[in-house]
Parts: structure tokens; sequence; C-alpha cells
């Protein structure tokens, strides 16, 4: 019997832990829905391909045309659409959000002959319908843009932000230590003192930051006075570099980040 009591007691504890951990490994995705429908007859396009170009993703319309991507890291991609009889469709500039859903509705013309893809221009909604909370969002080339050299100072440029003498971070008049910090998920506060730990996270490694000050969920816990959500950055297909230079009153202080690809020789 004590043995029985010893399993049951375990695979409990171990079920309370998948349940707990489960919001903290799915932080920092999101998610593209959509439909796929006929242009001239607004007919749904079952078994429609999706791609996500410049990377391994992808998916199908099901039967009424409607698809879903999940688990997209954030940023910003292109989407191409394709089935036989149809112009293939590129939307570019498709956004990621943390923790939200983007809705990308598309329609294709159907083409008796090989015709050139269509490119479409992504826009953005004016309102995000499934964010309930009071959310700004700092990407990559708004970091890059600020005269900040570290998230704290960015993220006290925004409402409700302020820093204080020392270089504590507050949000809405709250103390330094109700902020919870998450990095790709992870918290990074101390969980003896609660105070938040200096991690140092270089700017030009950052996807997205997220600055949650109101309205929550309860998959947050410990905030008090807000969060700030970290997303690094995800490798692609396109190769790039970063380079920053930063200048006060006693030095120069410049980072540099190169991202290179070499292609090996091969000889016959």
């Amino acid at each position: 019997m004590n043995t029985k009591s010893t399993n049951i007691s375990f695979f409990a504890i171990f079920l309370l832990v998948c349940i707990v951990a489960n919001p903290l490994f799915a932080s920092g995705k999101g998610k593209i829905v959509g439909v796929i429908t006929d242009e001239k007859t607004n007919a749904p396009l079952p078994g429609t391909n999706i791609l996500v170009l410049n990377t391994p993703w992808g998916t199908a319309a099901d039967a009424d045309g409607y698809y879903i991507l999940l688990d997209l890291p954030v940023g910003v991609y292109d989407l191409k659409t394709q089935m036989i009889g149809y112009v293939p469709v590129i939307i570019k500039g498709v956004l990621v959000q943390s923790d939200l859903t983007t809705t990308q509705n598309m329609s294709m013309n159907a083409a008796v002959l090989e015709t050139e893809e269509v490119i479409v221009e992504a826009t953005r909604p004016l309102v995000q319908l499934d964010q309930t909370s009071s959310r700004r969002s700092l990407k990559s080339e708004e970091l890059r843009n600020m005269a900040v050299s570290s998230l704290e100072e960015a993220v006290a440029q925004t409402a409700g932000g302020v820093e204080d003498a020392g270089g504590n971070l507050h949000i809405r008049g709250g103390r330094s230590s109700e902020i919870v910090y998450l990095f790709d998920g992870i918290p990074l506060n101390d969980p003896l003192t609660g105070n938040p730990n200096d991690s140092d996270i270089p700017l030009f490694g950052v996807e997205e930051t997220s600055i949650i000050t109101g309205g929550f969920g309860a998959d947050y816990g410990n905030a008090q006075s807000g969060i700030i959500n970290v997303t690094s950055r995800s490798g692609r297909n396109v190769f790039s570099d970063r380079k920053s230079t930063r200048l006060n009153s006693s030095h120069v202080v410049i980072s540099y980040a190169v991202f290179r690809f070499k292609k090996k020789k091969t000889k016959y």
C-alpha cells in the first residue's frame, strides 16, 4: 500500500509540474490563421498549400479553406500560397507577436496559363482582437533606433515606465521587485527576494520586447506591477550583420554582431 501511494503521489506531482510549466514553454511564440478563397467566387479553396518562406514551416488549408500556423517565433514573415490551377500569391511582412494571433486572409485568381506570382504587402490591423491586456511591443528595429544601451532604458521611455537615479526600473508607480522579467518564457527574477536579476541581454539579440502593464492573465504568476517579456532572435535562412556604436564622455563602445555563412569548396 505504501509503494502504491508513493507512486500515485509522484504521478500527481509530475502532472502538476507539467501543467504549471506548459505556459512557460509556449511563451514567446505566436500563430497565423486565415482563410484561402477564390477572388471571383469567394469560395473556399481546400488543400491550398501555405508556406512560410525561408523557414521549414508550412501547412495546408482544410475543407473550409481555413489554415493555421502554430508556434511561430516572434518576427516578420513572408507567406506563399500555391494551388494547382491558381496563380501563386506571396504576402510580405506578416507580423507575429508573442502570445497573439495574426489573421491573414488571402484570395487567389484562377489561371489557365502559367503566369507570374502575385506579391501583396501585408497590413497590420488597427485593433488586435485577441489582445486583452495593456501591452506595448518594441521590435528589434525600434530598439536599434532608440538612444538606449539597455532594455531597462528602453522600457523607461514607454508609457507607465520610469527609471530612478539608482537605475531601478518602475512601472506604474510600483516597486522594481514587483516586475516580472521573462526571457523566452524563463523567469529572470530571484526566487528568494523577487528582485530582478541583471541579465545584461544584448539589444542585437532581442527580436521583441513586450511590456504588459495591466490586464495580464493568470499564467504570469507573481506579477503585481508589470511584465517584461523578452523574445530572442531566431535563426533564418537569410544572413545579415549588425553594428552599433555608442559614445559617452569617457569612451566609445562598439557592439558588433556578425552572422556569416561560409560554403565549403568541393573538388571533383
